[in-house]
């Protein structure tokens, strides 16, 4: 005769601390997905985060942040925008319901960035140009630099200084799309 084996059962107060425990973790993931999320331009239908490396020294007046996040593009909007380029991204709603600035981009530019954008050029600390943007004098505009990973820095450097990808200045920082390699950066520092 076969015994039937009964499930394992797990005493409620262990569950309890399981939901105590791992609760906070994804809600807290949630918030930062969200906050990543949120500089984008909803249209544009990016919801992957590939990359993202922020930090931050002091809150509120006289605090200061760097932050670096990429993003994939959906091919459908890639295609979009290499066909119509800034009159595309010139559509994208002004407004995101429930937030007064986050994903909002009004003037766009084309690549390569010119050397008018002197945040791109200037070293910091020093009156010095360099011949090709770098994303390392943006972010350290303030003395506030962060280690950005090689790749991500080599590919934000490379997508400014060729033709075919577009930027705008937003209230807090910048945002890239490069619709050739599908990829959407937001930079930011202050």
């Amino acid at each position: 005769m076969r015994k039937i084996k009964t499930p394992v059962r797990f005493p409620r107060w262990l569950i309890v601390l399981i939901v105590l425990v791992f609760a906070p973790v994804i809600l807290w993931q949630t918030f930062v997905y969200k906050h990543h999320i949120d500089f984008v331009p909803k249209d544009l239908g990016v919801w992957r985060v590939l990359y993202s490396l922020e930090k931050v020294w002091g809150f509120g007046p006289g605090g200061n942040e760097t932050g670096v996040i990429v993003y994939e593009l959906p091919k459908s909007s890639a295609e979009l925008i290499k066909t119509q380029g800034i009159e595309y991204l010139s559509t994208l709603p002004s407004v995101r319901k429930g937030k007064s600035w986050q994903g909002i981009y009004s003037t766009w530019n084309t690549t390569p960035v010119s050397q008018k954008h002197k945040n791109w050029f200037e070293i910091p600390t020093t009156d010095n140009l360099t011949e090709e943007p770098q994303l390392e004098n943006y972010l350290d505009k303030y003395g506030f630099g962060i280690p950005v990973k090689q790749s991500v820095e080599e590919q934000i450097n490379e997508v400014m200084s060729k033709p075919g990808n577009f930027f705008a200045y937003g209230r807090v920082g910048t945002i890239i799309i490069a619709p050739k390699i599908h990829r959407v950066s937001f930079i930011y520092v202050g």
